[in-house]
């Protein structure tokens, strides 16, 4: 469903796709690759995958609207469609920040 909906844009749509498949980079996805530290890359002591954006102490700082995060489980990648929605959505603004911070 989330394919064809007007409420997903083609990149989000993406970008659930590869959450709910785990193709997302983040290390935990890709063990083999980084199979010597799969910590944080930001800094934290614990394993990075995706459900770590949603608590990474580095890129909560930088969210503007945290109100958002009481509100979603990771566990919503599944749920309905507008569960969906509403995760993508932090998600993608979770790779945002993430990405800034790395680059920085």
């Amino acid at each position: 469903q989330y394919i064809l909906s007007e409420k997903m844009t083609n990149e989000k749509g993406n970008l659930l796709f590869a959450l709910r498949s785990r193709m997302t980079k983040v290390k935990k996805n890709f063990s083999t690759q980084y199979s010597k530290n799969i910590l944080c890359t930001l800094g934290c002591k614990v394993e990075e995958d995706q459900k770590h954006l949603l608590e990474c102490e580095y890129i909560l700082d930088k969210l503007d609207d945290k109100y958002s995060l009481a509100e979603i489980e990771y566990s919503d990648l599944f749920g309905s469609f507008q569960e969906q929605v509403q995760i993508t959505k932090i998600f993608s603004k979770l790779f945002k920040i993430r990405n800034e911070l790395i680059d920085s």
